[in-house]
């Protein structure tokens, strides 16, 4: 993907549906440039259902789709299609499924112009036909998939379950200052730090796994160490 991903959403009603790709990519350049006075009533319908939508969700979710507001913003647009910049990295994927579910109560077309699908509905007919079983794939992901899908609630399933495998070893649950799950386990002259965390990598959850080992009194450390090696 480029450095930008942006959709595109217009009126299919007032500017028309395309029917076919390379019409919907033609549509999306030449609307978003096209300066309006004021949005559609159904454009403005159609913000109202996303961010309706999107109260159904998890509220960590919420905070990582970044479409609260977008009816306000709609109503703020002065060009025919409505261009959104969404993150590429993340939950993108379930933006645009949000996206494709409120379009079936409204005659928009959506295009992403980076996952190079469209959304045409009411019918929420997909474009390309080369796209659509991917896109279910996608679909089924977001609502069969009960595994956690933000940082946020990986770091909450997976807690309790460290700590479970690891207290039986010796080590103990304690506060990390960077908000990482951490474990310590303390020796005669050392301490054990087993640090476990969660960021995106794209659109993927990746696990952050750090061992280290510290000690208040550096000169034990160094002796005992000595005596270690030369056994």
């Amino acid at each position: 993907m480029g450095n930008r991903h942006d959709v595109y959403i217009w009126d299919a009603d007032v500017y028309g549906k395309p029917q076919h790709f390379e019409e919907v990519m033609d549509m999306a350049q030449r609307l978003a440039k096209q300066r309006i006075e004021t949005q559609t009533a159904n454009m403005l319908a159609f913000g109202q259902t996303v961010e309706k939508l999107l109260k159904t969700y998890d509220e960590d979710e919420q905070s990582e789709l970044f479409l609260k507001g977008i009816a306000a913003d709609i109503a703020n647009t002065h060009k025919a299609a409505y261009n959104m910049e969404i993150s590429e990295i993340g939950l993108w994927p379930l933006l645009v499924k949000i996206l494709f579910d409120a379009a079936k109560e409204h005659s928009v077309v959506i295009f992403d112009q980076e996952a190079w699908i469209a959304c045409v509905s009411p019918n929420n007919t997909i474009l390309p036909e080369s796209a659509e079983i991917e896109w279910q794939r996608t679909v089924e992901k977001f609502t069969t998939n009960k595994f956690p899908k933000t940082p946020k609630q990986m770091k909450k399933h997976f807690e309790p379950l460290l700590t479970d495998l690891l207290v039986p070893y010796g080590f103990r649950h304690v506060k990390d200052p960077d908000g990482l799950i951490q474990f310590k386990r303390d020796y005669t002259f050392l301490s054990q730090l087993l640090r476990f965390g969660v960021d995106w990598c794209h659109n993927n959850l990746e696990v952050i796994v750090l061992f280290t080992g510290v000690s208040d009194n550096v000169a034990i450390m160094k002796k005992n160490l000595t005596l270690i090696a030369m056994i």
